[in-house]
């Protein structure tokens, strides 16, 4: 789906050595594709087709498991910063990666970008 952002987080992607997100992302997603279902902005053929495309990207990522200590650290920064659950628990999970190296964080979420930025991320 073409949305603000949708090009730059395909150039990102383009260029990551990895590509991962929190395991809750597909939840997400289909709980997207479903809205847009019921909002008539995709029918369901087109439904049928970005489930498929949806799986099939699925395979290719790497999924940050939502455990204890995830959950944990995803509540404080929803304190900290302000944030929505899931917004939370996306950004525990990118922060979680910072040992592996620099984390590129995909969001045009501004208080979420904002929160992103004080960990030391570094947004699209």
């Amino acid at each position: 789906m073409e949305e603000n952002g949708t090009r730059r987080t395909q150039e990102v992607v383009s260029e990551a050595s990895a590509v991962a997100t929190s395991v809750i992302s597909y939840v997400e997603a289909r709980a997207a594709l479903a809205r847009m279902r019921a909002g008539g902005r995709i029918d369901a053929r087109g439904l049928r087709t970005s489930r498929r495309y949806l799986d099939d990207l699925w395979l290719d990522l790497l999924s940050v498991p939502s455990d204890d200590q995830l959950l944990a650290d995803a509540a404080d920064l929803a304190d900290d910063y302000s944030l929505r659950g899931y917004d939370a628990v996306q950004l525990a999970a990118a922060a979680s990666l910072r040992k592996a190296g620099e984390v590129t964080f995909a969001c045009w979420d501004v208080e979420l970008r904002s929160a992103a930025a004080e960990l030391g991320l570094t947004p699209t």
